[in-house]
């Protein structure tokens, strides 16, 4: 696919660290870091980056990383300060950086594929390693950590909850427009299509794409909106002076429109634990799904998922079409796997080298979409612990610390981020969808926890402070 963006497209994303240094300017941190990343996130251009020596590609999600950091870095350095950075989950981002550095020291042999060398796979070299650790800081570091670091209160947190709310309701809007007339927008502001046309005709009408990579990143997003709005109606929030409730049925339908069986699955599942369940079962319902996605190398290696049932569900109320895609996509998992073992501890590193080829035509012949499977393949064993861990960690915390969150909206509004963020980690089974927005949220479930249960000890320390002053406060006491 050629992809022609316009001068607008340019400028949009070259704007942004701009546009995100004046947020910090004038709005309160947390605020700022969440209208960076969604902002990025769901208006500038897809599939194009500035290019600059040594460091990865800067894709509107990069750039977003950029903005961010300069942005806390002359508006509210006490706030990185305070977070502590390298304690906690912030130890599994050292981990990955060391994995990716082992990974390209142990990747310097280049590959040959075919019977007679078509196919040259070059070996790692220094750049490499710091082009990769680069990219590792921009999609997964940086985030996190801004995140953790910005995110530490309830109304901090409740703000990330409406950002997702109402950035649905945006959205919707324009979703309606692509699944009405096709997807056209990213074509009409930005100059080019940003994937393949083809795979957004589904279902004998559109996938809307809007201004995400793919029609199933909008999908994903909806899904996470849908959950958002379901939380702010367990707390009782209105929106516009209406129940989020009715919110909550509208994103509900404009999710059916966005023509993502996944999606649908996940709502499926998600919504009524978001609306039914208590807080506690919330965020065990998300610690067990995050500790399925944990350990899925390890069941899908020793065989314990059920590729024919799972194929034959599908082929039977879905599509033998979609039955075939899913069964191919196990055969490739399996290939992956396979070749995984054989440099299990760092994996293949980059440059395709954990694929299979064709012994005789050096053709690929796997194609991988999970990132749990790019990852297992590419960073080994201890690329997989860090990244997933990474993500997977917040969660476990929210699960070991609601107990001790006094205040029902709170222990509410965690379980409501938990889910969306065992969403954003079960998604990574059957996709690869890395959004920096979403590792923001992440983030912040990982620093509102343990700010919530501050704020709580510092609430008590000063009410007996008060309680021991009262008696010389009040009138005609003993002096």
């Amino acid at each position: 696919m050629v992809v022609t963006p316009n001068i607008i497209a340019w400028f949009a994303l070259g704007s942004w660290v701009l546009i995100a240094i004046g947020t910090f300017a004038f709005m309160r941190p947390s605020h700022a870091g969440a209208i960076t990343f969604f902002g990025s996130y769901m208006f500038l251009p897809s599939a194009i980056s500035f290019d600059f020596p040594v460091v990865p590609p800067l894709t509107k999600e990069g750039i977003a990383s950029v903005g961010a950091l300069i942005g806390c870095l002359i508006f509210c350095r006490q706030r990185l300060l305070r977070a502590r950075i390298g304690r906690g989950p912030d130890l599994f981002l050292l981990l990955m950086l060391a994995g990716a550095l082992g990974s390209n020291f142990t990747n310097s042999d280049p590959l040959a594929y075919g019977i007679y060398g078509q196919t040259q796979l070059p070996g790692h070299s220094t750049y490499d390693a710091a082009s990769v650790v680069a990219r590792d800081l921009f999609f997964w570091g940086i985030p996190f950590v801004i995140g953790r670091s910005l995110i530490r209160t309830r109304k901090d947190l409740e703000y990330l909850i409406l950002v997702f709310a109402i950035g649905g309701l945006v959205y919707s809007l324009l979703i309606l427009l692509e699944v009405r007339l096709s997807p056209r927008l990213h074509l009409q502001l930005y100059g080019y299509h940003q994937h393949s046309f083809a795979q957004q005709i589904r279902f004998g009408g559109y996938r809307p794409m809007v201004f995400m990579r793919h029609g199933l990143n909008v999908a994903l997003f909806v899904t996470f909106c849908v959950l958002a709005m379901a939380t702010l109606a367990r707390v009782r929030r209105p929106l516009f002076t209406l129940p989020a409730n009715l919110f909550t049925a509208y994103l509900s339908v404009i999710l059916l429109a966005c023509k993502s069986v996944g999606a649908i699955i996940y709502a499926l599942f998600f919504l009524p634990i978001a609306l039914l369940a208590s807080p506690r079962n919330q965020v065990r319902v998300a610690a067990l799904i995050a500790a399925l996605v944990f350990s899925y190398p390890v069941i899908r290696a020793v065989d314990l998922v059920p590729t024919e049932a799972i194929t034959g569900f599908i082929e039977r109320n879905v599509s033998e079409r979609r039955a075939g895609s899913l069964s191919y996509r196990f055969d490739n998992e399996a290939l992956i796997m396979d070749k995984a073992r054989e440099r299990l501890l760092f994996g293949w590193g980059d440059y395709s080298r954990f694929w299979r080829y064709d012994p005789l035509t050096g053709d690929p012949t796997t194609i991988v979409d999970g990132l749990w499977a790019i990852t297992i393949g590419s960073r080994g064993l201890v690329g997989h612990i860090s990244v997933f861990g990474l993500l997977l960690f917040p969660i476990f915390t929210a699960w070991r610390k609601l107990k001790f969150i006094r205040a029902s909206r709170d222990r509410s509004l965690i379980a409501g981020l938990s889910l969306i963020a065992a969403v954003f980690a079960c998604d990574f089974v059957p996709n690869s969808s890395v959004d920096a927005a979403i590792t923001f949220c992440v983030g912040g479930l990982a620093g509102v926890v343990p700010g919530i249960l501050r704020e709580q000890r510092l609430s008590r320390r000063r009410s007996g402070e008060r309680s021991r002053r009262a008696p010389e406060d009040r009138i005609g006491a003993p002096e």
